[in-house]
């Protein structure tokens, strides 16, 4: 890392793993640098800690629609005066885009290193400074529509919209990221602004810088664009905490297609729990690659398609997600059969050693590959810094190398259970 005299007005939180974390203290903006000088290009990001789960009944998708319009200009990027946030960045080759989850919010925009206080300057104006009109909420209004489409008629999707829904009861989790279809057209400029009011100021943000830059020269940027920028009343709604579920929970859905499926979730852990890095592992062992236990028994049996398992990391227990896509006339009972006898031939011995190398080596790869790029370490560090430590990005594969064929018949044993799953089952008409 190049050394250089950090710029007055921040404060240095720590450095780990090649990355420079600091605080504006004028506005309690976090910082973090990740210099990489053999890369010609930079990456900026902003990552809000606001999420679908900040999302109050009637408000749903807002956090969504919002990530439309924070694109329609600002005070000091307007597009009808030429100098839009497209007009400025796209023409000179930026990589740029934004997107929702249930913990928050990013902006990123991978940009030849000229464009570094570009990026950071219009980042920092529409941190507290959109436009949010009426004609752009219009105009956006039929994207978002298309895309809440595409997801009711998305096989996939759908289940799991109805599989998180059932599972949580009370925690915000339960609702989509996209927001109920009543909610997304009874939206208004004034719900939009309250919301962003609310959530939209430096200390209630992260930005994130890797690529060729040096420390000292990025942080004085970082000032110059966002040291003006005023702290917030930043106050997380108030929610309550699942209880745990007692029993299981089934549901049944008829729609238009040609291909039956299941989907089968489990209660899982926070995101940065100490169960992780075990459940990562497990996951690997039932579903990475063609040598993948599910793959042998769903796959090669017959059974299924196709299918994918997915354990999303959330910032508080959320859940892990199995779909299948049934086989012919499969019966949907024959592949719930064929799961439960995977998952309790490894809480009764495990993997053998074979397949848990297997797995451990396809998940560090797989990490490794995320990471081999400025625009997937800055996707890694956004989904961390959403968890709750920027650090996780880096130290993945360090704890999936600690794992044991003990700890993946713990991880099932406790989150694999037959008591708290919900099972859904979508039969084509």
């Amino acid at each position: 890392m190049r050394k250089g005299a950090i710029p007055a007005g921040f404060k240095k939180i720590e450095e780990a793993h090649g990355v420079f974390s600091c605080v504006l203290t004028s506005n309690a903006l976090k910082v973090l640098v990740y210099p990489k000088r053999n890369v010609p290009v930079v990456g900026i990001q902003v990552t809000y800690h606001v999420g679908s789960r900040h999302e109050s009944a009637g408000h749903t998708g807002a956090t969504h629609i919002l990530e439309h319009l924070m694109f329609k200009g600002s005070k000091k990027f307007d597009p009808k005066k030429g100098n839009g946030i497209w007009h400025l960045l796209e023409k000179k080759g930026a990589q740029m885009n934004a997107t929702t989850w249930c913990d928050r919010t990013n902006y990123y925009a991978i940009v030849p290193v000229t464009l570094a206080e570009d990026v950071l300057a219009i980042e920092a104006d529409r941190m507290r400074n959109i436009f949010l009109k009426e004609s752009d909420l219009a105009s956006e209004m039929t994207v978002v529509r298309n895309e809440y489409e595409r997801g009711e008629n998305d096989p996939q999707q759908r289940l799991s919209k109805h599989a998180w829904y059932q599972a949580f009861t009370l925690h915000p989790y339960r609702i989509p990221t996209i927001g109920t279809k009543e909610d997304i057209e009874g939206v208004t400029v004034e719900k939009l602004r309250a919301f962003y009011d609310r959530f939209y100021y430096p200390n209630n943000a992260t930005v994130s810088i890797a690529g060729d830059v040096d420390v000292s020269s990025v942080l004085a940027l970082v000032k110059k664009t966002f040291g003006k920028l005023r702290k917030g009343t930043v106050i997380e709604p108030p929610y309550s905490a699942e209880p745990p579920q007692e029993g299981e929970r089934r549901f049944v859905l008829h729609r238009r297609g040609t291909v039956n499926a299941l989907i089968m979730c489990f209660k899982a852990p926070a995101g940065l729990s100490k169960d992780a890095p075990a459940l990562i592992a497990t996951k690997a062992v039932l579903g990475s690659g063609k040598s993948s236990m599910l793959y042998r028994a769903l796959v090669d049996s017959g059974l299924a398609v196709d299918f994918s398992i997915d354990f999303p990391r959330f910032k508080d227990p959320s859940l892990i997600e199995l779909y299948i896509s049934l086989a012919g006339n499969v019966p949907h009972a024959k592949a719930e059969e064929a799961v439960w006898a995977v998952l309790d031939s490894l809480k009764s011995s495990g993997p053998n050693e074979e397949d848990l190398k297997r797995a451990v080596t396809f998940a560090s790869a797989e990490k490794a590959y995320s990471m081999s790029s400025i625009g997937g370490i800055l996707s890694n560090m956004n989904e961390a810094i959403a968890r709750g430590d920027w650090k996780d990005a880096f130290e993945y594969e360090n704890s999936l190398a600690k794992i044991k064929v003990s700890d993946i018949q713990e991880s099932v044993t406790r989150y694999f259970d037959r008591g708290s799953v919900t099972t859904g089952h979508l039969n084509a008409v």
